[in-house]
């Protein structure tokens, strides 16, 4: 991953973080829906690690995603 792609990761995991913060949840899953779509098709590590801890933001606040087999096919996420 280039320089540019890290500060890319970075600033997503920090809106990720911050949206849900501001308890805007729906925005939120779009964020993270973006993230998964662009970071399964890289398979890189590092930024699978960056959507993990989203995920774990996501769960604290009771939103269940449908599992990743769902967000490969470009399935939505489902509301607790």
């Amino acid at each position: 991953m280039n320089e540019e792609d890290s500060e890319t990761s970075k600033v997503n995991y920090q809106k990720c973080k911050k949206t849900i913060e501001d308890d805007e949840l729906i925005e939120q899953v779009k964020i993270l829906y973006v993230s998964y779509d662009s970071f399964l098709k890289t398979s890189n590590q590092k930024e699978l690690q960056i959507v993990s801890r989203c995920t774990e933001f996501l769960s604290l606040n009771s939103i269940l995603l449908l599992g990743m087999g769902s967000l490969l096919y470009g399935n939505t996420f489902s509301f607790a």
